[in-house]
């Protein structure tokens, strides 16, 4: 089995290839909860019924691979959410999102992914990186909810903090011994003391050198694979002086102010929990007021055959849909609607082939959306 992370992937764009994709909501940190452990059993049994009646040649081997999923079910999700598993004769595939998903099965050639979308269209998985001068945490967060990485598992060395990063590299912070005669330990005798003879220059020095072997750290372990958004919290200077010189292309412009020193975990948490919905709802707005842009003469609404064509010829840009919506029947190879297939696949298909195109998808709540509009489509030209 393997984990994705990233939307749009190859695994889930293959021809000739069978999906079973089963969606659950998930309301406990594991499966072990009941009421998930029976859900997520309801749905492998549904999944099972349906391909028992289908005539495939790779029936068995699927079969197979349903039997896989269910000895590893406790491990597949640790998190509030949703689980969007998609298993084929090759492998398993599954994703753990930060948003509810409407449970549902299906098998065919296109996965579904509608809650693919959803998680993906705002900056829902990131990386979160707190940095203070000399120290740096990582935490990996899927919206609101937020799990602290060990870095050392990567590499025992990991730069958690100046000292191991740099070691005899710092350019300040020089130990300098010396001795005062004690008045009040009641003896007279000399003690030693040592402090730290560091220029402000010489700690500027030091945090840039230790900035850039955290970014790279963060970069090669962490950033290279995922492709996540990799979102910094520190102060106003540190985070001039680490967006100047970081090297990571995934470094978010978006940004949280403020110390992270003497900050208990549940402060910290709090606070990303609350920039991050912020964050959230002003892409929703700024999507929101692209829609309302959008001229009578470059949209399409609510015509499923129209939508269908415009798909097939690439023509869409972005793709509007209300959250739930099923529109009876189907989409041809040759991008026509069949209002009368019992598939009622439509909406997935239509979405596919807007993803493969290269477009962009955004479900809405039905009271985000136009009034009396249940999808609509931007056309490029």
């Amino acid at each position: 089995m393997h984990q994705l992370f990233n939307f749009p992937t190859e695994e889930l764009e293959k021809k000739d290839t069978i999906y079973i994709s089963i969606a659950l909501e998930l309301h406990a940190i594991s499966l072990t909860d009941d009421k998930d452990r029976i859900q997520f059993e309801n749905l492998m049994n549904q999944a099972e019924k349906e391909l028992e009646k289908l005539d495939l040649e790779e029936k068995d081997i699927l079969l197979k691979q349903l039997n896989e999923v269910r000895i590893h079910k406790n491990s597949l999700a640790n998190q509030t959410g949703g689980l969007a598993l998609y298993i084929t004769k090759d492998n398993i595939y599954y994703y753990d999102l930060a948003v509810p998903v409407e449970e549902k099965v299906t098998i065919g050639e296109s996965p579904y992914i509608l809650p693919l979308i959803e998680n993906f269209q705002y900056e829902q998985d990131y990386h979160l990186l707190l940095i203070t001068r000399d120290r740096a945490r990582l935490f990996e967060g899927h919206g609101p909810n937020l799990t602290e990485l060990d870095m050392t598992e990567e590499n025992e060395d990991a730069p958690v903090d100046l000292e191991t990063a740099l070691g005899t590299e710092r350019e300040g912070g020089e130990l300098n011994f010396g001795t005062y005669s004690s008045t009040t330990g009641g003896d007279g005798s000399s003690q030693f003391f040592h402090g730290h003879n560091e220029t402000s220059q010489e700690k500027d020095i030091d945090r840039e050198h230790y900035f850039r072997v955290v970014d790279r750290f963060v970069y090669d372990h962490y950033s290279v694979d995922q492709k996540w958004p990799l979102i910094v919290y520190t102060t106003e200077e540190n985070q001039s002086v680490f967006h100047s010189l970081s090297k990571n292309e995934h470094l978010s412009d978006f940004k949280i102010i403020g110390s992270t020193a003497n900050m208990k975990d549940n402060d910290i948490k709090e606070k990303v929990t609350n920039e991050i919905m912020n964050l959230i709802g002003q892409e929703k707005k700024e999507a929101l007021m692209e829609l309302e842009e959008v001229s009578p003469q470059n949209r399409i609404e609510n015509i499923p055959d129209d939508l269908a064509a415009a798909s097939l010829q690439g023509q869409i840009d972005t793709l509007y849909l209300e959250k739930g919506l099923e529109i009876p029947g189907t989409m041809t190879e040759e991008g026509r609607y069949d209002r009368d297939d019992d598939k009622n696949d439509f909406v997935q298909k239509l979405v596919n082939r807007v993803i493969q195109t290269g477009a962009s998808a955004y479900i809405f709540d039905r009271d985000d959306m136009p009034e009396n509009l249940e999808i609509i489509a931007r056309l490029r030209f």
